[in-house]
């Protein structure tokens, strides 16, 4: 007791529950990927894309040979076929100097990483954004193969953190690009928020990036690429979580369905116009995100981590909307014919994009600063 026999005010102590529930989301954004990544690896599927694709066509380029010439209906079958332009074979290159077990663990490790540095490119501090990203199936896939995805979602969040930045800007975007073509919606939003000679030196940069490796090789494979793809796209597209897969379901023409795969898409290109008309470059790079995913062929399940940059635009702490890609969980991670899992991840991401623009204010004027922490689609 204090003197005059008043008492101390008693401070509240942490909330046993929140602190529990904390420290939880710790543990299980550890316990969780790497329980997967065990269970890969004891199905030897470990690093699946590095050992099974990239090194063997990283193999091909470096002794000047196609990187394509190993891909057989099987390799097509099961999922392990190269279908990348040959930059992403010379980018594995240095991998080829390891045992192809150290090459995948390396692998792995860097693209773990992408996923914290993609956040904290935009400026995500909150550890609780973190955690939970981890506990994404996209993400967990996207560790699981060790493929490129994860690195071109640091890519996109490259080019908004540093959109002011031309060198970087085209430096980027033209490795995106080349390495993966449908990120082209990207020169749109360039064009659309009148970035015109940045946008030009990109394309320049993503066909020097597509046209120079190719000459490396003496465009060894070039002539049968557009037929591979073109055959993958149509004997696994209808089974992936596209677009087109998705209104399969409901139109029986394949070609129906890609024409309304086509349709969103086309609008989603006319929303990134009319936001960088407006002013508006957070909202068209938004929808410059969905454009690409829109237009995906053959969307797997880890492309969906792409969500971290869209999310990560306009709610950078703790929300419900980080919570809201867990509902993917129960989908299949490997593309299957199986209608309800399309229905299911759509319904997902569907709501992921509620929660995220559920305070969208197209009228708002750019000199009012956005409040943080609130659900604000203003630029």
């Amino acid at each position: 007791m204090s003197i005059g026999g008043s008492s101390a005010p008693r401070t509240a102590g942490p909330d046993p529950l929140h602190k529990a529930l904390k420290h939880s989301l710790a543990v299980w954004a550890v316990i969780t990927p790497a329980w997967m990544m065990i269970r890969n690896a004891l199905d030897h599927q470990f690093a699946f894309d590095v050992r099974y694709a990239f090194l063997p066509a990283a193999h091909a380029v470096v002794h000047g040979g196609s990187p394509y010439s190993g891909v057989s209906s099987r390799a097509v079958q099961e999922g392990f076929a190269f279908l990348y332009p040959p930059l992403t074979a010379y980018l594995f290159a240095p991998l080829t100097l390891m045992p192809p077990l150290v090459a995948g663990m390396l692998a792995t490790v860097l693209v773990a990483a992408c996923v914290p540095a993609t956040l904290l490119v935009l400026g995500v501090r909150d550890w609780r954004c973190h955690a939970v990203a981890f506990l994404w199936l996209p993400t967990i896939a996207g560790i699981e193969c060790a493929n490129l995805t994860l690195p071109m979602v640091l890519g996109l969040a490259l080019v908004w953190r540093y959109r002011r930045r031309a060198a970087v800007v085209v430096l980027v975007g033209g490795l995106i690009i080349a390495s993966k073509l449908f990120f082209w919606p990207l020169l749109v939003w360039l064009v659309a928020t009148r970035r015109y000679r940045v946008a030009a030196l990109t394309a320049a940069a993503s066909a020097a990036l597509v046209v120079l490796p190719w000459a490396a090789i003496g465009f060894a494979g070039l002539r049968g690429y557009p037929q591979l793809m073109s055959f993958v796209a149509q004997r696994e597209g209808a089974e992936s979580y596209s677009l087109a897969a998705l209104a399969h379901l409901f139109v029986p023409s394949w070609s129906a369905a890609l024409a309304i795969e086509t349709v969103v898409g086309t609008c989603l290109l006319l929303a990134v116009a009319r936001a960088g008309r407006l002013g508006r470059d957070r909202d068209a790079f938004a929808f410059t995100i969905l454009a690409i995913l829109a237009f995906t062929p053959l969307l797997e399940i880890h492309y969906l981590t792409a969500l971290l940059v869209l999310i990560a635009l306009y709610q950078r702490r703790f929300a419900a909307v980080w919570l809201a890609p867990l509902l993917i969980w129960g989908a299949s991670e490997a593309n299957n014919g199986l209608g309800l899992n399309r229905v299911h991840v759509f319904v997902a991401v569907l709501a992921t994009l509620v929660l995220a623009l559920s305070d969208w204010r197209p009228g708002v004027a750019q000199r009012k600063a956005p409040v943080a922490g609130a659900f604000r689609l203003s630029s």
